[in-house]
């Protein structure tokens, strides 16, 4: 695994998560009970995909960096279970190599970027704010 860009397992790293969704929003998990990948992830999924949809009955297909094939449909029935009651279908969740494919790396670049921003890296923390104030990134807590 390439250290500058890791995968949603080692970016739990201190607890923490990052992932990011259209339209280029980021949400921030930092969990303290567990560092535990699946119920860190489903919570992280669930509320970005939430917060995408603002309220409004949606669908949402999900990729995630690194998902193992054996994992795919055990995180799929839990995040259908978590996004039904909040009117959001889960078309389906797909594991992508970020390496393959330029969307997952772009979404990786962006979970690092604003990862790198809230822990305070100077440039980027700057960079990260003007962002957010102009509304180009939405920073959303888990």
């Amino acid at each position: 695994m390439d250290e500058g860009h890791p995968t949603p397992a080692a970016r739990l790293y201190d607890g923490g998560l990052t992932a990011s969704c259209p339209p280029w929003a980021a949400v921030r998990s930092h969990f303290t009970e567990t560092t535990t990948y699946l119920p860190c992830i489903l919570t992280t999924i669930t509320h970005a995909v939430t917060a995408g949809a603002a309220g409004q009955p949606s669908r949402a297909t999900v990729l995630i960096d690194g998902l193992q094939k054996t994992l795919r449909q055990d995180v799929a029935a839990a995040l259908r279970a978590q996004l039904q009651p909040r009117q959001i279908r889960l078309e389906k969740v797909r594991g992508l190599d970020e390496q393959s494919d330029a969307l997952m790396r772009l979404a990786d670049a962006l979970a690092g970027f604003v990862r790198h921003g809230l822990e305070g890296r100077p440039a980027l923390a700057t960079l990260l704010a003007d962002s957010h104030r102009r509304g180009v990134i939405r920073l959303l807590q888990a």
